[in-house]
């Protein structure tokens, strides 16, 4: 089973990271581009959580690729940037659909990481107030 072209209407760039020691023997990160590709994005959940940065949202996508040699290479590890919006996503499992070699399925998580979050309005009341009665302990 192909994807029709028109379904693979996202521009996105697959990129491994790569670790290396800075000339103070850090530990630093960085992450290349090794593949750009047209695919389909899909959300399959999505969730909001409450940090000390701001409001988290969360999702969880489905890209589908065209299998090729090097999306072949796409592993648990590399991450996928949509070049429209600039999000990125990070791969969680790979599989090659129905074991074809014709779509790659990539099974990713987006999290907002508290961006564009410039106010977060309090809602939770002070604990005092929060449950203001105490209930009796009985045992049975």
């Amino acid at each position: 089973m192909a994807i029709p072209a028109g379904k693979l209407n996202k521009r996105v760039l697959v990129e491994r990271r790569f670790d290396s020691q800075d000339s103070m023997g850090q530990l630093s990160q960085s992450f290349d581009t090794f593949i750009t590709r047209r695919a389909s994005i899909e959300v399959k959940s999505a969730a909001e959580s409450r940090s000390t940065t701001g409001i988290i949202a969360t999702e969880v996508v489905t890209i589908k690729v065209r299998f090729d040699q090097e999306t072949n290479k796409i592993g648990v590890g590399d991450r996928i940037t949509d070049k429209a919006s600039g999000r990125v996503y990070d791969i969680e499992g790979v599989s090659d659909l129905m074991s074809m070699d014709r779509v790659l399925v990539l099974r990713c998580k987006y999290r907002s990481r508290g961006e564009g979050v410039e106010q977060v309005i309090n809602t939770t009341a002070p604990a005092a107030t929060a449950f203001p009665y105490t209930l009796p302990l009985t045992l049975a």
